[in-house]
């Protein structure tokens, strides 16, 4: 079976939380009950069963991942299917794959990191089932202005870059290459360095990042995230639809792939 990393602890607020509810409810809906009339006996009972079971719930660590598990697939299942764009998009895998992933991501952010090197692994092993696809959401406000407040500076600068890579057909190189680097508040000549590091033409990269196609591009692909609904990075759609945990990838992979009449991700695929 294929095994997600489970992502690094964020760096930031920003970046995606593994568990999102801000409340816990009871892992089953409790069978119907009369409403017991207000002050009586019955009322009383009735709140200190609902206090066991939730108590019961938080005191057992299988109830309670059950409960997020099960919520979080039927938002999944409820999500609108969104337009998103991926023509000129970099990826891996093949661009007809019948399950098509993207994923909005931001250079510094820790959890896309621990998760780059987990889709790498992933995607070698999804048997030409499965296309992954790069989007650029900065969390630096330099070029995402909605943000309240910069949680990566130098994240944009980064994420030209990576527009420039794509257009030497070099973007995996660089992917892995800053992904693989310690930065801090990078600049235009970091990206020239690790650009060059990577097999590119730094000298092209240097005026790429200046040029206004560029900018424009990372700007569209910025209110794109914003239109969708991105808050944090990294966020994943699976065939159009919001993923609410990123724990859950490869769990609704198999679920679309088994929909779309494919063996799951864990049955090698035919002639592979």
């Amino acid at each position: 079976m294929l095994a997600l990393p489970a992502p690094a602890p964020a760096a930031s607020p920003a970046s995606a939380p593994v568990v999102p509810p801000a409340t816990i409810a009871p892992a089953a809906t409790p069978a119907p009950v009369s409403t017991p009339t207000a002050g009586s006996t019955g009322e009383i009972q009735f709140y200190k069963d609902q206090a066991k079971r939730l108590q019961e719930t938080l005191d057992d660590p299988q109830k309670l991942e059950r409960y997020f598990a099960d919520k979080a697939a039927k938002e999944f299942e409820q999500a609108p299917v969104q337009s998103l764009e991926t023509k000129d998009v970099p990826f891996r895998g093949p661009a007809n794959a019948p399950i098509q992933v993207v994923e909005y991501s931001d250079f510094l952010c820790p959890f896309c990191r621990n998760l780059a090197g987990a889709f790498a692994q992933f995607i070698a092993q999804a048997g030409g089932r499965v296309a992954i696809y790069f989007k650029n959401y900065p969390l630096e406000q330099t070029c995402n202005p909605a943000l309240k407040q910069t949680i990566h500076p130098g994240a944009c600068v980064l994420a030209l870059g990576g527009i420039c890579a794509h257009y030497q057909g070099k973007f995996e190189a660089y992917h892995d290459r800053v992904f693989g680097s310690e930065l801090k508040n990078p600049q235009a000549a970091d990206v020239a360095r690790l650009a060059g590091e990577a097999g590119l033409n730094a000298a092209a990269i240097e005026g790429c990042l200046s040029d206004p196609r560029t900018k424009d591009q990372l700007s569209a692909q910025v209110e794109e995230g914003k239109r969708v609904g991105v808050q944090a990075t990294p966020t994943i759609f699976i065939n159009g639809k919001k993923l609410p945990r990123i724990n859950d990838f490869l769990q609704v992979v198999d679920k679309e792939a088994v929909k779309k009449g494919l063996p799951p991700l864990a049955t090698p695929a035919q002639g592979k």
